[in-house]
């Protein structure tokens, strides 16, 4: 894994707690970001939100403290991807200019292992699980292998740290995702279709 230094000492607000939400903060903590995390659930019972309380991580759950937005400096606002914009902590960060990214644009910055993605409405799992096996068979050969990660289930901050340069990582990248990165840079990107009927309950039109 590059150790980068973009988040080194940054004041991030994690929105969410999902699985990428707890992978991305594992990662930004080993990059050496100052962490909050902050889910509308009550998180006093949540694992995951227990074991990033014990590694200085503030951890804010039961409702959005949008005025802590205001209070203090964050430097970036990473958001789940499935928290639309309308979301009042993203739309009171979009206000305040805070810069909001989502897990992909921390993983793949620092990611060792070349990378390739793959976009779309549909097809993408299935695109992405047969890239994986074609190159994983060839790269086995040599003691690599290829990893399918992303909106696929597993987060890429997940594999990030233990793929090496001669790894390759086959990533499902959604709509979603993709609104939240504004610098990535595969190998190879894939849109297997795009159709103007589907995810518009969040995208709002087919444009």
């Amino acid at each position: 894994m590059k150790d980068i230094k973009t988040y080194s000492n940054k004041n991030i607000l994690v929105l969410g707690l999902g699985k990428s939400g707890f992978a991305v903060s594992e990662l930004l903590l080993k990059l050496g970001a100052k962490l909050t995390l902050n889910d509308k659930a009550d998180l006093d019972k949540n694992e995951k939100a227990q074991e990033l309380k014990a590694k200085d991580v503030r951890v804010i759950g039961g409702h959005h403290p949008v005025d802590l937005l205001e209070k203090e400096h964050f430097d970036y606002l990473v958001k789940n991807p499935g928290i639309p914009y309308e979301n009042p902590m993203v739309k009171k960060a979009e206000e305040l200019n805070i810069p909001i990214i989502t897990e992909p644009e921390i993983a793949l910055s620092c990611s060792d292992a070349p990378y390739v993605c793959v976009t779309g409405s549909n097809g993408k799992t299935t695109t992405v699980m047969l890239t994986q096996r074609i190159l994983d068979h060839h790269l086995q050969k040599s003691g690599h292998h290829a990893y399918a990660v992303g909106n696929i289930g597993v987060p890429i901050s997940e594999v990030v740290p233990k793929a090496t340069k001669d790894d390759i990582l086959v990533v499902e990248i959604s709509s979603f995702q993709l609104l939240g990165v504004t610098d990535i840079d595969p190998k190879v990107a894939a849109i297997v279709d795009i159709y103007n009927n589907v995810h518009l309950d969040y995208h709002k039109t087919f444009e």
